[in-house]
């Protein structure tokens, strides 16, 4: 544990509700980070009906100089209480973290010495173990897939999945950019966030542990139709990322077909076809064996 002064490094934002059952170990998973920097946690909880905030405030009184909690007098909803955490971040890198997953030792000090030695880097991520409830297995992604340098915007808007949320880290300058009209996802933060720097992976030990089914569940139509006006958003900022934004709908389109599920198909079809582009058809079978290692919305 590295307790924090007025300008610390890092800011850990850590986002909650209703997660009594997870956020304890969490919490004591970043406290218990060995770190040669000082760092700041940051918890917004939205207004837990359960032990949750009793926990968080048991944890602020032990660590006063470590843990700032964001209170609310009511329920701001899961994409205010993320912009909130992360607009009071202090530190000159920032890494997230939900509260129903948690650390593993030495994932901040590896992930800051690799964003201190790669200043190209905006956005960095690791790689996790996922808890299925019975059994933890180590996420699919093959660290030989990344292109000499890290990935570009073009991956991020093809890829729409490459690390996990609770693994990213990136530098505080990123976050200064226009929010959208709509919920923002993971996605249209990291299209943003990149810039015309580079994101990439720290290593190929895994550095986290996902819950899987515990948060937004990947069926959730409405997270469909964020992603689905994101690629609106990032075909009239960016057109000539046309070919990688087409390619990403249309596997989300084939998802969507394969299982069945017609209100997405109807969807995402007519953002395919207001996207087309003939090249993504023959991109999207050269990525076919890449795309089957990401975990995809």
């Amino acid at each position: 544990m590295k307790l924090t002064n007025i300008h610390p490094k890092l800011s850990v934002c850590v986002v909650t509700y209703n997660q009594d059952k997870y956020i304890e170990q969490c919490l004591m998973s970043i406290i218990e980070q060995k770190t040669d920097f000082d760092f700041e946690i940051i918890v917004g909880d939205d207004c837990s009906t359960d032990n949750t905030a009793r926990i968080v405030h048991s944890l602020c009184e032990k660590y006063p100089t470590l843990i700032k909690l964001l209170c609310y007098e009511k329920n701001v909803g899961a994409a205010q209480n993320f912009l909130n955490v992360h607009n009071s971040a202090r530190g000159k890198y920032i890494a997230h973290i939900d509260g129903d997953d948690y650390m593993l030792p030495d994932k901040l000090q590896s992930q800051m010495d690799f964003m201190e030695s790669n200043p190209n880097c905006n956005l960095s991520w690791h790689r996790m173990l996922v808890d299925f409830g019975d059994e933890l297995k180590c996420d699919l992604f093959d660290i030989k897939n990344i292109p000499n340098g890290g990935f570009k915007r073009s991956d991020i808007l093809k890829f729409i999945t490459l690390g996990m949320n609770s693994s990213k880290m990136y530098r505080s300058g990123t976050f200064d950019f226009l929010r959208p009209d709509f919920p923002m996802l993971d996605y249209f933060a990291n299209v943003e966030q990149i810039g015309d720097g580079r994101a990439n992976f720290v290593s190929d030990k895994p550095l986290g542990v996902y819950r899987a089914g515990i948060g937004i569940a990947k069926g959730d139509f409405k997270v469909k139709v964020a992603l689905n006006k994101s690629f609106r958003y990032f075909l009239a900022k960016y057109p000539v990322y046309r070919q990688e934004i087409n390619q990403a709908v249309l596997v989300l389109l084939i998802a969507a077909i394969k299982n069945l599920r017609y209100k997405e198909i109807k969807l995402f079809f007519w953002t395919y076809i207001y996207s087309f582009n003939i090249i993504s058809h023959f991109s999207l079978f050269q990525d076919l064996k890449f795309i089957k290692t990401l975990r995809l919305p």
